[in-house]
Order: C-alpha cells, then structure tokens, then sequence
C-alpha cells in the first residue's frame, strides 16, 4: 500500500513517519519529507506559527495559537492500521526545520513537521 500524509488538504512530499507519540488523550508526531519543488517547503512554512501546547488536568492537550499556525486534519493512510486516520485539529509546532540536500545544488529539500493535536474540543 502507498503511504499518503495530507495537513490541510495538501500533499506531504515523500513522508516518512517518525516515533508518534499516541495515547487516547493526544497525538504527537515528526514526519520528514524530501521533495524537489521548493514552493511545497514555502506552502508549509506559511502553515506553521507560534503555538504552544499545554497539558490539561484532563490529561488533554490544548494549544494556543499566537502566529500563522492554524488548526486543520492530519490524514494519514498507507503507514499501518494503528496510526492510518483523520487526526483533526492539529498544529504544525515551531520550529520548522528545511535544508538543502547535500549536493544536489539546491534540487532537492528536506523537511521535518511536527504535528501535534490539540484535543482539548
């Protein structure tokens, strides 16, 4: 099966899943992407903001937005029957890491997101 990540309607360039962090009362998880168009990097640059992530007594995570960052679904398939889902209200957290992959003359990107659900609703 193809894996495919999709934050806000669009694609994630070439995922790869990284350690999520899932328990029945939050979502956490670092996804890395490689990709050769540089505006993908830029589209998901502009997603991300200030956002701070609190624990609730609730033991519920909610986050608070102070920048660009914005709420929207997660949609994972393809990864395993565990983590394949739509995770609603998640956040790209700070800070966004994109760099150029050695020796490719600026061809070739890599990025990582941070996702985490504010599940606080």
């Amino acid at each position: 099966m193809t894996v495919s990540i999709t934050y806000d309607s669009v694609a994630l360039p070439n995922p790869a899943p990284l350690e999520p962090k899932v328990s029945a009362n939050s979502f956490e998880i670092e996804i890395e992407c490689f990709t050769n168009d540089y505006s993908v990097v830029e589209t998901f640059q502009a997603k991300t903001g200030i956002a701070k992530a609190y624990g609730l007594a609730s033991c519920k995570v909610k986050i608070q937005i102070d920048g660009g960052a914005k709420k929207a679904s997660l949609v994972i398939s393809g990864v395993n029957t565990d983590l394949d889902g739509t995770y609603t209200n998640c956040v790209i957290m700070e800070p966004f890491q994109a760099k150029e992959q050695g020796g490719t003359a600026g061809t070739w990107w890599k990025f990582k997101l941070k996702f985490q659900q504010d599940t606080s609703a």
